[in-house]
């Protein structure tokens, strides 16, 4: 199982990779995103 948070996920990842910036541009992205997701998805669900 990963790490819990963000930032143990990150140390794991450069011990094991070379490229561990390979992901950033979309972690960026999906932290950026403004919309309220938690209600969006009580909006789909119903």
């Amino acid at each position: 199982m990963p790490p819990k948070y963000r930032d143990a996920r990150q140390d794991v990842l450069e011990k094991i990779s070379l490229d561990s910036d390979a992901f950033e541009e979309f972690d960026d992205g999906f932290l950026a995103y403004e919309d309220e997701l938690g209600s969006l998805l009580s909006d789909y669900e119903g």
